[in-house]
């Protein structure tokens, strides 16, 4: 019997010992004989727990006859094509996955593209392709959700893919190959926020001037809230997550007659409607996303400035306040502002260090008026946090510390990009110091 025929045999065996469960698989003697065939056909070294994980998990991606309904119609009874699955699980070497954030208190946007990243809406059959309905059946765990709920939201959705372990196990059980020398209580401070590929989409479209296109900024200028993401991996040794509820999204009641003159009752989501809104579209743009990502990699840009834009952005209550006013000091603040005494011969020499951030925010935003702004954003941040703050910050303050914090990230990624990595930090705060200050 050739090799080939060793497998679909031995799967053929497996299936006709259905229904299997969870709990007696590793026990039973085809599972374990399909095991040792796989360790021959693809060259995987014996280390027992990780590939009957891993197993367990590509027979489950195949539909295998698991502890399911026969009625839910999930089963697969195509050995071809479970041998085609199960082999591709075992040698694909790199994973496609797929971020899906629901925009929750999205109003109406126009679709956007940008990188590898998606805003628009997606009917229910899309949303079930996205978030692999068909596999997610085969895990009776995974209960089912209302598509078409999720289809009255848009959704952002960022593609990205990267290289797999050689290790089948470290697939499907990564806590077993998790190295223990190692400090489990350090700080990583450059971790980001979300997955990389979905971090820079989500600073990206923070970078956007979002203020100035919601209606109701004394209420809430956020446009949008992400309250959670759905990572969708063809990786077939990895178990699939269960998706959220709709109900984790904002819903209201909704009242309108039909044609019969009778008042009907629905839910429609809340909305955070927006105005002015022509400009999103060229702003959110390709070209736009390009200069952005160049920006990024310019010495110009201090690496803190992403992170605190993403957390003013999805943050709020004082971490949200906060964190505007540490992305304007990460973005143009510099450690020799707080020691005067290495600054001895040059200009500016005894500005003090909150004073030098207010320069340049002005010489960067080309107005004097931002600068004054920033000291008092920066005022109300010390009494804060020194404990001489005791009433709430108004509205008008907190859009001004997000206003001012999107301009100059908005500033410092045009300044990135066309300088192309010419220009030092250090001189290119020297220069909108310069511009700014006003003793020049």
């Amino acid at each position: 019997m050739t090799d080939e025929n060793r497998f679909r045999s031995a799967l053929s065996e497996l299936w006709r010992a259905g229904p299997l469960h969870w709990d007696k698989l590793y026990a039973m003697p085809e599972f374990e004989a399909l095991r040792h065939i796989c360790l021959q056909r693809f060259g995987l070294r014996d280390d027992r727990i990780g590939t009957q994980s891993a197993l367990g998990d590509a027979l489950q991606s195949a539909g295998a006859p698991f502890w399911i309904s026969r009625d839910a119609g999930v089963w697969n009874s195509d050995i071809e094509a479970a041998t085609e699955i199960i082999d591709t699980a075992f040698t694909q070497t790199r994973v496609q996955l797929q971020y899906l954030c629901p925009l929750n208190l999205a109003d109406e946007l126009p679709a956007l593209s940008f990188g590898s990243a998606t805003i628009r809406t997606f009917d229910a059959a899309e949303l079930k392709d996205l978030f692999q309905e068909a596999r997610l059946r085969h895990y009776p765990w995974i209960n089912s959700v209302d598509w078409a709920k999720y289809s009255e939201f848009q959704w952002l959705v960022v593609s990205d893919e990267h290289a797999l372990p050689m290790e089948p196990g470290e697939r499907s059980v990564p806590i077993l190959y998790q190295r223990f020398d190692k400090d489990f209580g350090e700080i990583d401070p450059h971790t980001p926020q979300f997955p990389n590929a979905l971090n820079e989409a989500i600073f990206f479209l923070a970078s956007a001037p979002w203020q100035d296109w919601v209606s109701w900024k004394d209420f809430d200028w956020h446009p949008f809230k992400i309250p959670w993401y759905y990572t969708a991996s063809n990786d077939l040794l990895s178990r699939p997550l269960q998706p959220q509820s709709h109900d984790t999204l904002s819903w209201e009641p909704f009242v309108f007659e039909d044609r019969y003159g009778e008042q009907v009752e629905i839910e429609r989501p809340i909305v955070h409607p927006l105005e002015n809104t022509s400009t999103i579209a060229s702003t959110i743009s390709e070209a736009a996303w390009n200069n952005c990502e160049l920006a990024r990699r310019s010495p110009v840009f201090a690496p803190p400035v992403t992170h605190f834009l993403i957390k003013g952005f999805t943050g709020e209550g004082i971490e949200e306040f906060l964190a505007h006013i540490t992305t304007i000091e990460a973005g143009l603040g510099a450690a020799l502002d707080h020691v005067m005494s290495g600054r001895k011969g040059q200009r500016h020499k005894d500005l003090r260090a909150t004073a030098r951030v207010a320069a340049r925010v002005s010489g960067l935003l080309g107005s004097a008026a931002a600068g004054d702004a920033y000291k008092t954003l920066f005022k109300i941040r010390s009494e804060y946090l020194h404990g001489s703050w005791t009433g709430p910050i108004p509205s008008e303050k907190r859009v001004l510390a997000r206003r001012i914090a999107q301009q100059v990230v908005w500033k410092l990624i045009e300044h990135g990009a066309s300088s192309n990595g010419a220009v030092p930090r250090d001189q290119f705060l020297s220069d909108v110091l310069d511009q700014g200050s006003p003793n020049t």
